[in-house]
């Protein structure tokens, strides 16, 4: 057979997209080489990895590699340099004839069109409802922070949270954006509200007395710094009124469950009745992510033991058991007074400590503590 090039496509060839195949093949460089197109023809890649490929230096990330060769293409396909090298290298081989053979995909380099960036981060929690804190200018030109969120909230392979704040100084206080650990949007955290004011009234020097705004994606909440005892600072803050407050009968497993729903500026789903983590795995999970909250829902069960005592426990949207929640305390102690016969005022209980929610006819005032822990860098990507 000639040198002409035979047109079509090869659809067995992995890793090569249908519109970056070479158009043609020389065969002079090996008898069983074919044109590629034709009954019975090869691909133009030779599957075995060529002995030059012994020359490449393994290293210790190259998971999966073959031995003294490259590791396996992950993600590789649709990326710019497969693009390049299928353009540039490929075709320029097939128009001159030479014997230069590309290794199939599986035994290019691991690329990934990822940057990595040193991040720096600031930890903070509120009752062990922890937070990584970053400066918004430092991701800035990230697109994807749910990207970044999964990999510093990761309690295994990151620093570890159940959630990752931007936060942008201002001259009252802070604007804040909010991720969970999932990657998934929240539009506030009663704690991380608080966990930020920390972080500002330690940057700033605040003194008990003054006052700070922080701004979220369910707008501005007003905290008061009341004590600052080391590094934990105590603060009373405004968290506004609950909206769309009722109750509802929700179907789990076959049977009703009967809950008071309510937003605190973010979903809230509270069960009255025992608060055991047989009932926190078997109905707060299900009920976080049950149809009937197409956004998702935090889910509280509050179980009132006085009437000015209200203990709960947390299946936290995005994240799972927590072992606090500001907006999941509001939401409870505002749950037990409508529907539980508690008083407007109370101490909810949480396995991460006590807190105090005051619930008045104008908004709803939540009063605990945040602490500083440290801060590292994490390299990230991105």
């Amino acid at each position: 057979m000639s040198s002409r090039a035979a047109t079509g496509r090869h659809g067995a060839v992995p890793g090569v997209q249908p519109h970056l195949v070479a158009q043609r093949a020389v065969e002079a460089h090996e008898d069983a080489a074919r044109a590629r197109g034709r009954p019975g023809a090869g691909p133009l890649f030779d599957w075995r990895v060529p002995p030059t490929a012994g020359a490449v230096r393994a290293r210790r990330d190259h998971s999966g590699a073959v031995p003294r060769s490259q590791p396996p293409a992950q993600r590789l396909e649709g990326g710019a340099l497969q693009h390049v090298l299928r353009r540039r290298v490929q075709r320029a081989a097939a128009r001159l004839g030479a014997p230069l053979r590309l290794a199939p995909a599986r035994h290019l380099y691991q690329v990934k069109s990822m940057a990595r960036r040193s991040l720096q981060l600031f930890k903070a929690h509120a009752f062990g409802n922890d937070f990584l804190l970053a400066r918004a200018d430092d991701l800035s030109d990230v697109d994807d922070i749910g990207a970044v969120a999964r990999q510093v909230c990761d309690r295994h392979r990151g620093f570890g949270a159940d959630g990752l704040m931007l936060i942008e100084p201002t001259a009252k206080g802070a604007r804040t954006r909010l991720w969970n650990a999932d990657g998934g949007k929240a539009e506030i955290s009663g704690n991380g509200i608080r966990c930020a004011a920390a972080w500002i009234a330690h940057e700033q020097g605040a003194a008990p007395g003054d006052t700070l705004l922080i701004d979220t994606e369910a707008g501005p909440r007003r905290l008061t710094l009341l004590e600052v005892d080391d590094e934990r600072y105590t603060f009373r803050a405004e968290m506004g009124p609950p909206e769309q407050l009722r109750e509802v009968t929700i179907e789990i497993d076959g049977q009703p469950v009967r809950g008071v729903v309510l937003r605190v500026g973010n979903p809230q789903c509270v069960v009255l009745g025992p608060a055991t983590p047989e009932r926190l795995h078997g109905i707060a999970a299900k009920l976080s992510v049950h149809p009937f909250f197409p956004e998702g829902t935090n889910v509280e069960l509050a179980e009132v033991e006085a009437p000015d005592r209200v203990r709960i426990l947390i299946w936290e949207r995005g994240v799972g058991p927590t072992e606090a929640s500001g907006t999941g305390a509001c939401a409870a102690a505002v749950a037990a007074a409508f529907a539980g016969g508690a008083n407007r005022s109370v101490q909810v209980v949480s396995p991460g400590g006590v807190q105090h929610v005051e619930w008045t006819d104008e908004t709803i005032w939540l009063t605990g503590w945040a602490e500083l822990i440290g801060e590292a860098s994490q390299v990230v990507r991105l």
